[in-house]
């Protein structure tokens, strides 16, 4: 789905006039062919005095100043579809000729400081218009664009088939006015979040659950009682423990063992 970038209305640009000397007429917008007259700025009704050729296109226009100075001057442009645009007054500055009847411009043979800019002037003006309709067919076009892009996905995501996966936490959101498939995969500013939606939203967020595993059989006691008498044969039959033997009689003292009292002095 495309749609026509929208069209603005025609302007004209005058630089600073000079007598007898060239100067450069910007214009542009609108619709072609574009019609340019100079008129009196003291004529209400902007009679034209001049007329130049018709452009069949926007741009710059050379024109030679045949007034006289101190004539104040205006351009009135008409464009295809009737539109007038008109242009700041200028007056004219004297030049290097000192008269220059209309109908007969007449050149210098020097370059004037006005001339040159007018024309710096004027090609300015133009990069400034240039640059401006570019950026004005951009916003539209992308404009466009993105709704058209709006309008494909809210389609999409009404026909889209949507199955839930146990085994899979990355593809619920399936039920609900939402009629997404996965968080992120179409225009958000196309779909509609519920309580159902954002509840489904959480699940997705939430960490899974793990059983955790059955605790261990309690350890079995040392002695149970009632067990003693349930003994086995083996443990009835083993033989007592034997008594421990008789300690072994003392030595005899010996001579040399004997305490000698010592003399006393």
């Amino acid at each position: 789905m495309s749609r026509q970038a929208p069209v603005y209305g025609p302007f004209v640009l005058a630089p600073p006039l000079t007598s007898c000397e060239s100067a450069f007429l910007v214009f542009g917008q609108g619709t072609p062919p574009y019609s340019i007259a100079v008129a009196g700025t003291a004529d209400s009704n902007f009679t034209a005095l001049e007329t130049l050729p018709t452009q069949s296109r926007a741009g710059v226009v050379e024109w030679h100043v045949d007034f006289d100075e101190g004539a104040n001057l205006t351009f009135v442009l008409t464009d295809g579809e009737g539109q007038h645009a008109y242009s700041p007054y200028r007056v004219v500055q004297p030049g290097t000729v000192s008269t220059c009847p209309r109908g007969q411009p007449k050149k210098s043979s020097s370059n004037h400081a006005g001339a040159i800019a007018g024309g710096i002037i004027g090609a300015l003006v133009l990069a400034l218009v240039v640059l401006t309709s570019l950026w004005n067919v951009r916003r539209a076009r992308r404009r466009v664009a993105m709704q058209a892009a709006a309008e494909r996905d809210a389609q999409y995501a009404a026909h889209v088939a949507i199955h839930a996966d146990k085994d899979n936490d990355d593809t619920p959101l399936g039920e609900g006015a939402a009629s997404v498939v996965r968080a992120g995969t179409f225009n958000l500013g196309a779909v509609r979040f519920t309580e159902d939606s954002l509840d489904h939203l959480r699940a997705i967020d939430r960490p899974p659950a793990y059983d955790r595993p059955p605790p261990p059989p309690p350890p079995i006691p040392a002695s149970v009682p009632g067990l003693s008498s349930a003994s086995s044969p083996s443990s009835s039959a083993a033989p007592s423990a034997s008594p421990p033997p008789p300690p072994s009689p003392p030595l005899p003292n010996r001579p040399d063992d004997e305490i000698r009292e010592l003399p006393r002095l």
